[in-house]
């Protein structure tokens, strides 16, 4: 439980889980094969970014060192989530006991607002070739465990329409770092 997982889970109209959700937004159930039909278009193609990241943990914050580097010239959003695996906190309705740890849980998202913090903070144009970078700290809570951490980042850009979908996203280790990745 955090506030940024209550956060997104009303953004998002979660109403209970497991709950499936496809480039930050609400999924009905009749739309699932459609999902994993545009999943499987998305495996097979390039993405439109690729992100370097490393994380480390000092004076009680995270500092992500982060890069975007362009295959395609487009608007882009950045956002940022600060993940924690090994949770233990009892699961009703559980079948298992490996059921009451929790794993990538929610424990904080970076940005000025909502809009920011969910679905990213507006970079601007990065023409294809070039590299935007950014370096943010994320302030730790007394009770999370830093070693257990892990930085999200997901990269929008936008469509035809002027919406924002997902082109890469990347998930690093706090003590760690990935070399550029231009997976979806």
């Amino acid at each position: 439980h955090s506030s940024a997982a209550d956060e997104l889970s009303r953004a998002l109209y979660v109403m209970m889980y497991p709950w499936v959700t496809f480039n930050l937004t609400e999924v009905t159930e009749s739309e699932l094969a459609d999902i994993k039909a545009q999943i499987d278009v998305l495996h097979k193609t390039p993405a439109d970014v690729g992100i370097a990241l490393s994380a480390s943990e000092a004076n009680g914050s995270i500092y992500a060192n982060i890069a975007v580097k362009a295959g395609k010239s487009n608007k882009y959003r950045m956002a940022i989530w600060l993940l924690e695996d090994g949770i233990f906190a009892k699961q009703v309705g559980k079948q298992y006991s490996w059921q009451d740890t929790h794993n990538n849980a929610l424990r904080a998202m970076v940005g000025a607002n909502k809009t920011e913090r969910i679905y990213g903070k507006n970079i601007g144009t990065i023409e294809a070739g070039q590299t935007f970078e950014s370096i943010v700290a994320i302030d730790i809570e007394e009770d999370w465990v830093a070693k257990n951490c892990e930085v999200m980042v997901l990269i929008t850009a936008e469509d035809e329409r002027g919406n924002y979908d997902v082109v890469n996203t990347a998930v690093c280790s706090v003590g760690s770092a990935l070399a550029y990745e231009y997976n979806n």
